[in-house]
């Protein structure tokens, strides 16, 4: 392995397993996007759209935060996600073909959140959904394809901070790695696990080729 100068280096555990410390990455992500970006503060509500493995990564990291209610909706088929996001101490998930997330979330929370982290397919619901003055955190990227049908005014009347989130950084991995040390329910996270030899499987599963319904995310290991 090369390590280019200036190379940041963060320690994972002995005690970690290697597939468990490959989702390093993505949780990382989740507290870039939902603690450091937003400056979450303890008590600050968060509402997740898509609970894909860096949502779920983003629910640990909120409530490790001390966040004081974490939403997470998904569609039918993220059953089985929504079902480890209760396990992650989600305070509320909900099937968003099923039920509108704006009345369940106001049902479960009182109010509507602080923080709204979402998919750019889902800019709309965040931007109805989030709290007047609150921010909405857009954290995947849909390259050439463009979000139709956005009016600006909902985010001038509701005073709203938009902020853009790519990767996670430096501080992101810091937490992650030691989030990996002592935190045993994030082997959850980690669904299928490949040896080397079988690593274009690995990239089957992971584009959800073998199957969808248990997908969370897929590790690949000597």
């Amino acid at each position: 392995m090369h390590l280019e100068s200036g190379t940041t280096m963060h320690r994972v555990t002995d005690e970690v397993p290697a597939a468990v410390a490959a989702f390093a990455h993505p949780l990382a992500a989740g507290f870039t996007w939902a603690v450091e970006h937003p400056n979450l503060q303890p008590g600050d509500n968060l509402m997740i759209l898509g609970p894909g493995p860096r949502g779920l990564a983003a629910l640990v990291a909120a409530k490790t935060a001390g966040a004081g209610w974490v939403g997470m909706s998904g569609l039918p088929e993220d059953k089985a996600r929504l079902e480890v996001a209760r396990q992650l101490g989600a305070d509320m998930v909900v099937d968003t073909e099923l039920y509108d997330v704006a009345a369940e979330a106001g049902n479960s929370l009182g109010s509507r959140p602080d923080v709204v982290l979402d998919d750019p397919e889902a800019i709309q619901v965040a931007l109805d959904l989030v709290r007047a003055g609150g921010q909405v955190a857009i954290a995947s990227t849909k390259g050439p394809n463009a979000v139709n049908q956005l009016f600006t005014d909902i985010i001038l009347l509701k005073e709203l901070t938009i902020r853009g989130g790519f990767g996670a950084n430096s501080t992101g991995y810091h937490w992650a790695t030691r989030q990996l040390g002592s935190d045993s329910r994030l082997d959850l996270l980690v669904s299928h696990e490949f040896p080397l030899t079988e690593s274009a499987r690995a990239v089957q599963a992971a584009g959800g080729l073998l199957g969808r319904e248990d997908l969370i995310s897929v590790a690949v290991t000597i």
